[in-house]
C-alpha cells in the first residue's frame, strides 16, 4: 500500500487540468487529499498491528528490477505518513477561493506525492533526486507570481539550486569505503540541510518565499521538513560528533533570532515566516542532539509544530481572503465579524510554540531536559525563543483582531469546509495534547532507533572493508587460550 500511498496523487494530478472548473478541482482536490489521508492512516494502524517491523509491499519498483525496496514503513515514519497527508487535505479543504485553485491543483498533487515519497525513503542518492524535484516544485510557484516574484526566485534558486548539488554530492561520496570521504560527505549534507532548513546565516530564501509565493503553496513546501528527514536519515547515524554540536548550536541561535525577528515584523507574512524559521530550528536541535530525552522531543516537536504551524498559516490565508494584504502597523478590529477565525488563529498560533494544554507542550519540554543536558549553559535559549514567539503570536493576535470596530457591517464567517478544517485540527492538537502518552512512547521509540542506527554505522565504520581485506588480507586472529600470549617475535 506504500506504492498506492504515492501513487494516488501522482495519478489524480493528470486530471487536475487548468480547464476544471474551480468547483470542480476543489472536489477533485480534497477527494484526493481525504483518500490519501485515509490511506495513510491505515497504513500506519496496520503497521503497528502487525508487530512494528520495517516492511514494504510487493508493488514497490525497487522489488521489479531486483533491488532492494525503495519505499518502507518503520518506526521513524510511521506517524510521518499521516502527518504529511493531513497537511495536505487540510490545505486543499481550505485554500482560499481568492486563489485559482483550478491552475495550482496539479502542482500541489505533484508535490504531495513527492513529499510522501521522500518519508518512505531512506537511500542517499535516491532522497537526494527527490529533495531536488521538492525545490523545483518551490522555485515554480515563485516563477509563476510574475514581476513581484521573481527576484524571489533569483534568491530562492541561489539558495536551494546550491543545497541541490551540495546534498547530490553527498549522497554519492558517502557509499565510499573511506572514512575520510564518508566525514566529508556528511559535512556536505549537513550544509544542505541548514540551507533547506533555512539555518542562519542560510535564511534568507525562506521570508522571500512566504512573501511573494501564495500561503498554501509555501506551508506546503515547507510544514512537513524534509530537511529534518535527511537529519534524521543521512546525517544523524552517519556525521561525526562534531558536526551534530555546531548543527545543533547554529540552530539553537537560529531559533532565538528568528524569534526576535517574528516580534518586530510589520507584516503578518513576514511574522509568520520568521515565526516557522524559528519552530523548525528547535526541531534540528533536538534530533542532532546526544541525549535521547531530546531527540524525542525533537520528534515531538516536528509533528505537533507542523500541524500547528499549517494551520496558523492558513488562517493568515483566509483572513487575507477577506481583507487583502495584512499589515501590523495598526489595529485592524474585525473580531466580532469572525469570531471563530480569530479563536482558531490564536489557539493555533499557541499550539505552535508549545502553549500548556497542546500537543506542542511535551515536545517541548523534553526538548528543553535534553538539551540543558548537552548543553548546560544554553538550555535556557530555547525557552527564550518560545517567550519570544509567544509574545509574537499575541501581538499578532491583537492587532489583526482587536482595538477598533471593523468598518462594515456584513459578517465574515468562514465557510463550513473552513469551519471544518480549523476546527478539526485545533481540537486535535489539544485532545492529544491532554493524552499525550501513546504519541510519546512512539517518538521515545523513534528516538531510539535513531541511536541504534548511529550505533550500527558507527559498529560498520569500524569493520574492515573489502577492498582493504582484498588488498591486504584479512586481519590475523589467534586461538584465545587460558593465558593470552604475546606471539614471539620473528627469528632473524
Amino acid at each position: 500500500m506504500t506504492t498506492l500511498l504515492v501513487l494516488i496523487p501522482a495519478l489524480a494530478a493528470i486530471f487536475a487540468s487548468p480547464s476544471l472548473s474551480r468547483h470542480a478541482a476543489r472536489r477533485l482536490g480534497v477527494a484526493t487529499g481525504l483518500g490519501v489521508l485515509l490511506l495513510a492512516v491505515s497504513i500506519s494502524i496496520v503497521w503497528h498491528l502487525a508487530g512494528a517491523v520495517p516492511a514494504s509491499d510487493v508493488l514497490d519498483p525497487g522489488r521489479w528490477i531486483g533491488a532492494a525496496p525503495l519505499f518502507a514503513v518503520d518506526e521513524l515514519n510511521s506517524l510521518l505518513l499521516p502527518f504529511t497527508a493531513a497537511i495536505f487535505a487540510f490545505v486543499l479543504l481550505v485554500q482560499p477561493n481568492t486563489l485559482a485553485i483550478e491552475t495550482t491543483l496539479r502542482r500541489l498533487l505533484l508535490a504531495e506525492s513527492v513529499t510522501l515519497a521522500t518519508f518512505l525513503s531512506s537511500g542517499p542518492v535516491v532522497l537526494a533526486f527527490l529533495w531536488c524535484l521538492s525545490a523545483v516544485g518551490g522555485w515554480l510557484e515563485l516563477r509563476l507570481q510574475g514581476a513581484p516574484g521573481r527576484g524571489a526566485a533569483r534568491v530562492f534558486a541561489l539558495y536551494l539550486a546550491s543545497s541541490c548539488v551540495l546534498l547530490l554530492l553527498g549522497a554519492v561520496l558517502l557509499g565510499s569505503d573511506s572514512a575520510s570521504t564518508r566525514g566529508a560527505a556528511t559535512a556536505l549534507i549537513a550544509l544542505a540541510l541548514m540551507v533547506r532548513k533555512g539555518i542562519a546565516p542560510l535564511h534568507s530564501w525562506m521570508p522571500e518565499l512566504f512573501a511573494h509565493a501564495p500561503l498554501p503553496a509555501s506551508v506546503l513546501f515547507n510544514a512537513p521538513q524534509i530537511g529534518a528527514w535527511i537529519a534524521v536519515r543521512l546525517v544523524a547515524p552517519h556525521a561525526p560528533l562534531w558536526i551534530l554540536e555546531v548543527i545543533s548550536l547554529t540552530s539553537l541561535a537560529t531559533a532565538v533570532y528568528g524569534a526576535g525577528l517574528a516580534l518586530v515584523q510589520v507584516d503578518a507574512r513576514r511574522m509568520f515566516a520568521w515565526l516557522f524559521l524559528s519552530q523548525s530550528a528547535l526541531v534540528l536541535v533536538g534530533l542532532e542532539s546526544q541525549a535521547s530525552i531530546a531527540r524525542a522531543g525533537g520528534l515531538s516537536i516536528w509533528i505537533s509544530s507542523g500541524l500547528a504551524l499549517a494551520g496558523f498559516g492558513m488562517t493568515i490565508a483566509a483572513l487575507e481572503a477577506r481583507r487583502g494584504p495584512l499589515s501590523l502597523r495598526q489595529f485592524a478590529g474585525g473580531y466580532e465579524r469572525k469570531p471563530l477565525l480569530a479563536a482558531c488563529f490564536l489557539l493555533l498560533g499557541l499550539a505552535s510554540v508549545g502553549f500548556p494544554g497542546t500537543l506542542g507542550f511535551v515536545g517541548q519540554e523534553a526538548l528543553v531536559h535534553g538539551v540543558v543536558s548537552d548543553f548546560p549553559h544554553l538550555g535556557f535559549a530555547i525557552l527564550i525563543a518560545s517567550m519570544l514567539n509567544g509574545i509574537a503570536v499575541l501581538r499578532t493576535y491583537f492587532v489583526l483582531f482587536c482595538g477598533r470596530e471593523e468598518p462594515g457591517r456584513l459578517p465574515q464567517r468562514l465557510r463550513p469546509r473552513e469551519q471544518l478544517a480549523f476546527v478539526t485540527l485545533a481540537a486535535l492538537l489539544v485532545l492529544v495534547g491532554m493524552f499525550p502518552g501513546p504519541f510519546v512512547r512512539s517518538r521515545s521509540r523513534a528516538g531510539e532507533s535513531m541511536r541504534l542506527a548511529r550505533a550500527a554505522s558507527a559498529d560498520r565504520a569500524t569493520m574492515p572493508s573489502m577492498r582493504s581485506v582484498l588488498a591486504h588480507g584479512a586481519p590475523r586472529q589467534h586461538r584465545a587460550t587460558g593465558d593470552d600470549q604475546t606471539p614471539a617475535p620473528p627469528r632473524k
